[in-house]
């Protein structure tokens, strides 16, 4: 036996043995879980009776005995006893849009070729500290759209910036006493 999907509707079908023929017995199943991480199978077990004549299946919070010779389905009543503790549920509260937030995760990082200085995304936007302990500082003051992937030219003194809207506009910038400056918001395919 097992759980075929018919359209939209989860059936169960038994195989015969020696023929190998397939035939949907019952489509009274709950929807299977084939889109999700079904790492217990598809569908909870079934199971069949010692004597072979059914199977028993669950679905829609009951368990059912299918018979093999025409489908027909007969619900096993059940009841368990039994007790639950019950935790308080755990409360904390959360500020919805604090002023100031730890950032736990650098996106990016360069470390400039002499080593002095990294820039790095955070929460959407560049930054540029001195190594190796100085202050964050933003290195840029638009708020128009997000900043990725900042690079920092071989000699140190220039950082490429490409924004991600409009895809096609890099940023160049000059790092003079290690304050920016945007010469150009067009950037040729290549750097000098």
């Amino acid at each position: 036996a097992f759980v075929r999907r018919v359209r939209t509707q989860s059936v169960l079908y038994v195989v015969d043995l020696a023929s190998g023929e397939e035939r949907p017995l019952y489509a009274g199943l709950d929807r299977d879980m084939q889109e999700t991480w079904a790492i217990h199978g598809v569908y909870p077990t079934m199971a069949w009776l010692p004597d072979n004549s059914a199977i028993v299946v669950w679905a829609g919070g009951k368990l059912h005995r299918v018979t093999l010779a025409d489908g027909a389905a007969r619900e096993i009543p059940f009841h368990v006893a039994g007790t639950r503790r019950v935790a308080a549920a755990l409360r904390k509260l959360v500020p919805v849009a604090p002023p100031q937030v730890a950032v736990k995760m650098l996106r990016w990082p360069q470390v400039s070729p002499d080593g002095a200085r990294v820039v790095y995304q955070a929460l959407g936007y560049l930054y540029v500290r001195d190594l190796p302990n100085g202050t964050p500082k933003r290195l840029t003051t638009q708020t128009d759209h997000f900043e990725f992937y900042p690079r920092f030219s071989r000699d140190g003194k220039w950082r490429v910036l490409p924004p991600s809207s409009p895809p096609s506009i890099r940023f160049l910038m000059r790092m003079l006493a290690k304050v920016p400056r945007t010469i150009t918001s067009s950037l040729p395919r290549r750097l000098p």
